[in-house]
């Protein structure tokens, strides 16, 4: 994980734990999921999924409604009023065979285990996904909003020296690099 998070390559594609992976026939269309959320990097993940295709391929855009407030009465998640029709114009501005899944998260399960899910349903060859999502954006809203103590301060001041150049990994992103099912293509922000 740590070859990852320091690796200056913006687009890492991981092979799945068997070696013995087969490569699919070159007349058989493998399938790509890209899993976004609302974050920045999600665009670019699509952008290297299209990428990576070849004519016969499919993509499926999935997309975990995050669950509503436990006080509001619907989720305040905008993808599928949002983003969703930009990406079904963009896949088939591009031809490409495919969809944009809105799927809405189910209680007892974490984010991961539902993109696991969808994987399996969808008989996935590859998934493409940021390091860094929606998780690592509400951190740094978060962390720059009260002052804190001059203690508080240098211990922070220390930590941030030591983990300068590493990148965060976010929940997701670290659950699904921890068990692959397919052959991940890993999209990180660059350094420039």
């Amino acid at each position: 994980m740590r070859a990852i998070r320091g690796s200056p390559v913006p687009v890492i594609i991981v092979p799945p734990v068997p070696s013995s992976y087969p490569a699919p026939p070159p007349t058989k269309p493998r399938v790509f999921v890209v899993a976004m959320d609302n974050s920045p990097i999600a665009s670019k993940c699509f952008d290297t999924a299209l990428k990576l295709l070849h004519p016969l391929d499919r993509l499926h855009v999935l997309h975990i409604q995050i669950p509503p407030h436990p006080l509001a009465v619907e989720s305040s998640d905008q993808f599928a009023a949002t983003r969703a029709p930009i990406y079904t114009a963009k896949l088939a501005n591009a031809e490409v065979l495919g969809s944009v899944d809105v799927v809405p998260h189910s209680p007892g399960t974490t984010v991961a285990e539902q993109i696991q899910c969808y994987l399996a349903d969808s008989r996935a060859q590859f998934i493409v996904f940021g390091l860094t999502g929606e998780t690592h954006l509400a951190r740094k809203v978060s962390s720059a909003s009260p002052p804190q103590p001059l203690s508080m301060l240098s211990k922070q001041s220390t930590t941030a020296s030591s983990t300068a150049n590493v990148v965060p990994v976010g929940r997701v992103a670290s659950s699904l690099l921890l068990s692959p099912r397919c052959v991940l293509v890993v999209c990180k922000e660059s350094n420039s």
